[in-house]
């Protein structure tokens, strides 16, 4: 305060904001992670007290593989239309500390034809739907239908306490369907609060 003499420990409008960091945590529920990012990129304290991104590891599993990070998944008979578990999402920290999880990599079907692929996180116990079906409450994120040329896919969620995840995928049904997958990774932007 500027009239009392006596004070030797002023509040700053500084200290203030930056002493437990409640505040940044607060507010950084609320942001995307492309703006949680920026806000950690605004000042060296900024980038110390919000969040970081996290490099996992490499997903892969089931299909046939093709070099190191790349997996193919056939759908040759008429009744493969459901969609099937891939595999399970192992997050590397608590839930409570991460802000989002990222999933990325490329994707491309067949080349031809109808366009039915998909990827999917699914909550546990959950299933993920069959051509022409409706998501459901399992579901936390997906895209499709996969594109005819090598294009990057983007999944991301934000983990619940006491949840597991599963990566599942659907390659299509009617016959000579292909789900090609490259380069999967799994990030989580974390908070360093």
């Amino acid at each position: 305060m500027t009239g009392d003499r006596g004070c030797t420990n002023a509040l700053s409008m500084e200290k203030m904001l930056w002493q437990d960091g409640l505040w940044q945590r607060n507010t950084l529920e609320f942001l995307t992670p492309c703006d949680a990012l920026s806000f950690a990129s605004v000042s060296r304290r900024a980038r110390e007290t919000s969040v970081r991104l996290v490099r996992c590891s490499l997903l892969l599993g089931g299909g046939e593989f093709h070099g190191a990070d790349c997996c193919s998944i056939r759908a040759n008979d008429r009744e493969s239309s459901t969609a099937r578990r891939w595999q399970e999402v192992i997050l590397n920290s608590p839930t409570s500390r991460i802000h989002t999880v990222i999933i990325r990599g490329w994707w491309m079907d067949q080349g031809w034809g109808e366009q039915r692929g998909m990827l999917s996180v699914v909550v546990r116990g959950g299933s993920a739907p069959p051509d022409d079906g409706q998501w459901n409450k399992d579901v936390v994120t997906g895209k499709e239908p996969a594109p005819h040329g090598l294009e990057p896919i983007a999944l991301s969620f934000r983990p619940r306490d006491g949840v597991r995840y599963e990566l599942w995928q659907r390659a299509g049904g009617g016959g000579c369907h292909v789900l090609h997958v490259h380069g999967l990774e799994m990030r989580q932007l974390v908070f360093n609060i």
